[in-house]
């Protein structure tokens, strides 16, 4: 029962060009066309350490911990153009990090240095000071050996990177349309009713729409990736599985929302606007059209973004790609599995009131 009505899922999308190139032409357009056309951005170096403040005040520091602090700020200032500010107050340091007008707060102590980042607003250049702070002044000097770790650390994504990664999230996001479209054509059809109803059920019914959905949207992975990386040289070096882990969440979030908008929506064509309307809104918020580091320096912008899961999900891939695994990527696939459950509970509950699509049906008749 279950393969059937796979199949039938699978033919419904395959008699549509239009999700036919969802998975096939879009994803490589998208990447392509930005990633070229975006080389600009990458001269800029994405302004990841623009205006890039690190506050730090003493708590008992002694002179060798002041000396120590001293040389590494030096250094990774000279790096990376990060300005160390001091401050007396530690509680207002806070404040200022936490409105993110300061990426970290270092507190110099008598037997070492303590940092401050929020786990929340923390900035990508901050990120990387942080990490470059910690690895210099972990071995107790600030040594050449642990000053090379500077230039490797320091390594900014360029255009073609963020907008493969940016553009694959963006292309996965179109794939509930499929699931979607599907549920619109069977409500048109007034066959969804009589599934649920059968032997099949509602778990059935939807399991068939996600597994299709699934399936096209690794297809989709398949072809896009590849070729992007041959024409864009793209180095897979870190944490190649947990990168393509995201890009599988996102692509269940997807489906997720897709069997939502489609079980409420029920008509197939306004069902597909819907949804991309809310892919689209979503994207842009999420720096598929202008990177990130841009929409973090608009007022209202700056704190919208972070509704969005693209956004989630771009931060978290650009920061696997460079090497850095933290709460970042754990946050977002965590939050969009408890989303996309949420989501399908909502479409399992109302599938189980089979009236709702009936009456749709017989409006629809009269009409």
């Amino acid at each position: 029962m279950f393969l059937t009505l796979l199949k039938k899922d699978t033919r419904l999308v395959m008699s549509n060009p239009v999700l036919i190139s969802l998975f096939t032409v879009l994803p490589l357009l998208i990447i392509l066309i930005f990633g070229f056309s975006m080389k600009k951005f990458a001269n800029a170096d994405f302004g990841t350490f623009d205006d890039l403040v690190i506050l730090y005040c003493e708590d008992g520091a002694t002179d060798d911990i002041r000396a120590q602090f001293n040389d590494v700020s030096t250094q990774i200032a000279e790096k990376t153009g990060a300005e160390f500010k001091r401050i007396d107050s530690y509680d207002e340091a806070v404040k200022l990090t936490e409105k993110s007008e300061a990426a970290g707060v270092i507190v110099l102590k008598s037997d070492g240095f303590e940092y401050f980042r929020s786990t929340f607003n923390e900035p990508y250049g901050g990120d990387i000071v942080r990490s470059l702070f910690v690895q210099l002044t972990s071995d107790g000097n600030g040594s050449s050996p642990a000053a090379a770790s500077i230039d490797m650390g320091v390594k900014r994504t360029n255009a073609e990177v963020y907008y493969t990664f940016v553009g694959m999230i963006f292309s996965i996001m179109f794939m509930g349309s499929l699931v979607s479209s599907t549920y619109g054509r069977d409500i048109a059809a007034n066959t969804l009713t009589r599934m649920s109803l059968s032997k099949a059920g509602n778990l059935m019914v939807l399991g068939s729409k996600l597994v299709c959905g699934l399936i096209f949207g690794i297809i989709q992975m398949l072809i896009a990736l590849p070729i992007a990386t041959a024409i864009f040289d793209i180095e897979w070096k870190h944490n190649t599985l947990l990168i393509l882990a995201v890009f599988c969440t996102v692509l269940i979030f997807s489906l997720a929302i897709g069997s939502a908008v489609g079980i409420f929506i029920k008509n197939e064509t306004l069902s597909y606007r819907t949804f991309c309307y809310i892919v689209l809104f979503s994207s842009y918020l999420g720096g598929a059209v202008t990177p990130v580091y841009l929409l973090k320096r608009i007022p209202v912008i700056r704190y919208l973004i972070k509704l969005s899961p693209v956004y989630w999900a771009n931060e978290s891939v650009i920061s696997l790609y460079n090497g850095t695994v933290d709460e970042r990527t754990t946050n977002c696939i965590t939050a969009l599995l408890i989303l996309s459950v949420l989501l399908i509970s909502v479409n399992i509950i109302t599938l189980g009131k089979p009236k709702l699509f009936r009456k749709e049906v017989k409006e629809g008749t009269k009409e």
